[in-house]
């Protein structure tokens, strides 16, 4: 009998709580073929975030090999560099209240490879971050979702394309030469200054 209440309480706590999510969305950036019957957001400038509608896949923006995805949306690398890196900010809002988050590298045409998507949101917002991949210049991407069945309404979504910073090393050393520089100089500008 007391076992059975330590089960009635543990079930009331587990169906009580929200650890005990089932329900998830999967994100996913791929190289697909680019097609003009589609809308297209361009990004332009790297940092800036481009507010995107997602919309269901349409027929052969998924390149081959890829598995179905609910919705889609596809861009344009229109920054005239390389992205090496994106940050997709998806709100707490409609299609996704309630879900965890996920980034599967299961598809063939995943671009990215360091992926970092916390299950859950932060102040409203789940920021999963992609890199270890490149979109270049001129590139077509798609960003597709897995989890919310009709696209509309998952919640529009902030789209920033990253570029690589330069690798701390070369900030030090770069730093240490400048100022071993400045030493030098004003060393010898002290040496000057002494001579008769």
């Amino acid at each position: 009998m007391k076992l059975l209440r330590y089960l009635f309480a543990i079930t009331l706590v587990c169906s009580l709580s929200h650890v005990a999510r089932a329900d998830d969305y999967a994100m996913v950036i791929i190289d697909p073929v680019p097609l003009n019957t589609i809308t297209t957001y361009d990004i332009t400038t790297v940092g800036s975030p481009v507010a995107a509608a997602w919309s269901s896949c349409a027929p052969g923006e998924l390149p081959n090999g890829s598995p179905s995805y609910d919705g889609c949306i596809s861009f344009l690398n229109g920054t005239g560099t390389t992205l090496t890196g994106f940050d997709l900010v998806v709100p707490d809002t409609g299609g996704v209240v309630g879900q965890t988050a996920s980034c599967p590298t299961t598809d063939p045409n995943d671009i990215f490879t360091n992926i970092n998507c916390p299950p859950n949101p932060v102040n409203g917002d789940w920021t999963l971050t992609f890199g270890g991949g490149s979109i270049a210049a001129g590139e077509y991407f798609v960003i597709a979702e897995d989890g919310v069945p009709d696209p509309t309404t998952f919640p529009t979504t902030n789209a920033i394309g990253v570029t690589p910073e330069p690798n701390s090393f070369w900030l030090l050393s770069t730093g240490v030469l400048s100022l071993g520089f400045f030493g030098a100089y004003r060393r010898r500008e002290t040496l000057l200054a002494l001579r008769p």
